[in-house]
């Protein structure tokens, strides 16, 4: 039987892919990594350390620098040879047990695993795309049921439309669609697509299951709609899909130099939101992380809500946001059905007052939804930047002498390339110094760092579950 590839909250180890660039991109990754680590559902808040187990390389491909998954499909862009592939994720029936004692910064790229590994990603298909430089890729339904992939590529800022069949086969490039425009930077010289966030607005819901609004078309039905950032210029594109093609819908223009790069979905307070959703980009070269809402009165249909400068250097660049919301880590609490003295086993909880249900492991019962803390890379000083969200807007904390990290944090290495939240812990994808460095979040949204891993010019983390499928299936 096949399992879900979402990430697991309250299994006791958690497993890992890593994509990387390899020698075409001037790095050393040699395609997708295999980790296990610990911090899926240990409490490591308070004690202990991430141990990461490195099986190494299980997909040897060139530069793989964003993997999403559906099911047991692990999907992937090569950026540099312009190509898109797809895996069916298969494992033995015995499964080895993880020593508790593994040792942390395994070293998954010697060409030497840890042991013999137990995942494997068997090649479904690779296709070419006509655009240049696929730098992030998403799955989404259109209008008629069918599952299709879609890619921005940074270099010609092309959006790429491929259909994908029943059994994650990647079909060539059904549509090309192009961008245009440009910004005032050097490095904004035409458009360069860099994100794509689709959402289901029909359902209610975007493709990672966040809650969103309704947009109504002129007929009283629903678009789906695709939003993509536009690095190079200034904007996010809209399209819509209208009989399984995608139509531009409209565009969002941001003020000169801002350089919009990662899309994110964050809760809503339905009091501030209504009926909409909360999207947060984060710019890349103002540095800055924007607010939106859908807006049916917009003709881009979405708008932009507040902003919030994060307080960088000029010498930075703003990349990833990680989102942990003060709920976070407690699925799963059974204290409420324990006796005497067990401690809770949610993940994350501290077990300090756990009253069970809603336990945000310090006794309160209730925890806002709604409520939690955002994390922001910036390459360059190499730090984290922490945020405040309380349902409709972001903000910096307040510099305090007895906290510093409220100003941000080292990552831990240089040019934090990607940032992922996993129950109260966050990773990052430190690029050019090829670590993996972990940090678990307390309730107050202090980090401790906790440990790291070493892994070849990492540019995306992605959490597979730890209950795998069967080869025998």
């Amino acid at each position: 039987m096949k399992q879900s590839l979402e990430a697991s909250t309250c299994n006791s180890s958690q497993e890992l892919l890593v994509g990387g660039w390899g020698p075409d991109g001037e790095g050393s990754a040699k395609g997708i990594t295999w980790f296990t680590t610990n911090i899926g559902g240990t409490d490591l808040q308070k004690e202990g350390e991430a141990h990461f187990a490195g099986h190494g390389c299980i997909a040897a491909i060139p530069s793989p620098s964003w993997l999403c998954a559906r099911d047991d499909v692990v999907f992937g862009c090569l950026e540099f040879s312009n190509e898109l592939v797809s895996y069916r994720r298969t494992t033995d029936e015995a499964t080895p047990a993880q020593e508790d004692g593994i040792a942390p910064n395994a070293t998954a790229d010697s060409g030497h695993a840890t042991q013999d590994p137990t995942i494997a990603l068997e090649e479904l298909s690779r296709v070419s795309t006509p655009g240049e430089g696929p730098t992030h890729v998403a799955l989404c339904t259109d209008d008629i049921g069918v599952m299709h992939i879609l890619s921005a590529c940074y270099v010609d800022g092309t959006v790429t439309v491929h259909p994908v069949d029943s059994k994650g086969r990647i079909g060539a490039a059904a549509q090309a669609l192009p961008g245009e425009g440009h910004g005032p930077l050097p490095a904004q010289e035409h458009s360069h697509a860099h994100w794509i966030l689709p959402i289901e607005v029909q359902t209610g819901r975007h493709e990672s299951d966040e809650a969103a609004g309704t947009s109504q078309r002129a007929d009283g039905s629903s678009p789906r709609l695709v939003l993509v950032s536009d690095l190079g210029a200034d904007r996010i594109r809209t399209y819509h899909w209208d009989n399984g093609k995608l139509v531009k819908h409209g565009e969002l223009h941001l003020p000169a130099g801002t350089g919009p790069r990662d899309l994110h979905i964050l809760p809503a307070d339905p009091s501030a939101f209504k009926d909409s959703l909360a999207i947060v980009l984060i710019s890349e070269w103002s540095r800055k992380a924007f607010v939106m809402r859908l807006d049916a009165a917009n003709p881009s249909g979405i708008s932009i809500v507040d902003s919030l400068d994060l307080g960088a250097s000029d010498r930075d660049q703003a990349s990833s946001l990680a989102y942990i919301p003060d709920s976070a880590g407690h699925a799963g609490c059974h204290k409420a059905r324990m006796g005497g003295g067990e401690r809770c086993e949610g993940t994350g909880c501290n077990g300090a007052g756990c009253n069970g249900t809603g336990c945000n492991g310090t006794g309160n019962d209730a925890v806002d939804q709604n409520q939690g803390f955002a994390y922001v890379g910036l390459r360059g000083t190499n730090r984290i930047i922490p945020l405040r969200w309380n349902g409709s807007s972001l903000k910096r904390l307040p510099e305090q002498t007895d906290s510093p990290w409220h100003s941000g944090f080292s990552s831990g290495g240089s040019w934090p390339r990607h940032v992922l939240a996993l129950g109260r812990s966050i990773i990052v994808s430190n690029q050019f110094s090829s670590t993996l460095n972990c940090f678990a979040i307390a309730s107050d949204g202090s980090p401790r760092d906790i440990g790291s891993a070493q892994v070849a010019s990492p540019t995306c983390v992605l959490p597979i579950s730890s209950q795998h499928s069967s080869s025998h299936a």
